[in-house]
């Protein structure tokens, strides 16, 4: 049986203490060699990036856009697959991967397949706890991004970092929009749904991701994700969901309840409100932190999650607030 060809699309901007084990684990994929190709677009690395792809027999592009949608939007435009595949830069794909995205191809109207990102199994301690957090309901009411199903399934979003799309189908409801900074694989599977294609899940297609290593890129990291949620769903509504609001609900609940209850005499009620709202909370959070502990079994994630779970909604909820306001 002939194999569909595939087009491979990693894009990148100074990464290169990743990009080396993931062209590695692209070029290792069990699948015919003629017939998948692999596509990187650099957006103006000056690290020694390009120095190590080069290296590598595969197609390098240049494109010094403002987004990682312009940079996949230039990788499409030189694909020559009819599939187009993207992972990330900082990711390792499993050698069966494209084997298991395109075995669900089974009907005309599937436009695209996605599978599972799991976090790469990291050595230190920060991006390995944020690995446990991500997946967890505290971490990320059930985001599409780290969630993990069990089963095969039909989905709303593929996220680009494990995702595949037919290319007639891209050529006929469009690229990525380049307008959106983060979030533009949310509103091109939205056009994609709503011209009456069908998005699949696999959990047989595995990717392997690296999180942030440090606080403060993961602080930016979340408040990028909120900003731009907001803008985007400014947008297009129905890309801003009531959970997205969550964080910054659960902002606003604390600062004017702080506010009142220092102002505002015999404020009892709200200074009741205010501590079962904190009290709820952080059960959630410790409780999580107790059932990833038990899985990770280090003891310290008992307190840690809760905390960097605490900082995460913080940072996107004001994201959030950003990006509805400005």
């Amino acid at each position: 049986m002939t194999k569909k060809t595939v087009s491979v699309i990693v894009t990148g901007l100074n990464v290169e203490n990743t990009i080396d084990e993931c062209i590695q684990s692209l070029l290792q994929i069990d699948y015919p060699k003629n017939a998948y190709e692999i596509i990187y677009v650099d957006g103006g690395s000056t690290d020694k990036t390009l120095k190590i792809v080069s290296t590598y027999p595969i197609r390098i592009v240049q494109e010094h856009g403002e987004s990682p949608a312009s940079g996949r939007n230039a990788g499409i435009k030189k694909a020559t697959g009819e599939i187009i595949a993207f992972t990330d830069a900082d990711s390792i794909v499993d050698g069966n991967w494209l084997n298991k995205l395109l075995e669900c191809y089974e009907t005309s109207d599937i436009a695209g397949v996605g599978g599972v990102i799991l976090p790469y199994p990291e050595k230190k301690y920060f991006p390995r706890a944020v690995g446990f957090l991500l997946p967890t309901g505290f971490g990320s009411a059930g985001a599409r991004n780290p969630v993990v199903y069990a089963k095969k399934r039909f989905v709303e979003h593929n996220p680009t970092n494990n995702a595949s799309i037919r290319k007639s189908v891209l050529n006929e409801v469009g690229y990525f929009n380049e307008e959106l900074k983060v979030a533009e694989d949310l509103e091109l599977d939205l056009r994609i749904t709503k011209g009456n294609y069908k998005l699949v899940y696999t959990p047989d297609a595995k990717v392997w991701h690296h999180q942030r290593t440090g606080l403060g890129s993961f602080i930016r990291q979340m408040y990028n994700y909120g900003l731009w949620r907001a803008w985007a769903g400014k947008k297009y509504r129905d890309l801003l969901k009531p959970k997205h609001l969550l964080p910054s609900l659960f902002i606003i609940i604390i600062i004017s309840g702080a506010i009142l209850s220092a102002v505002v005499s015999k404020s009892s009620s709200v200074l009741i409100l205010l501590s079962l709202t904190l009290f709820t909370y952080f059960c959630f959070g410790l409780i999580t932190g107790y059932t990833v502990s038990l899985k990770s079994k280090e003891a310290s994630h008992v307190l840690v999650i809760p905390l960097l779970g605490f900082i995460e909604h913080v940072s996107y909820g004001l994201g959030i607030l950003r990006g509805l306001i400005k």
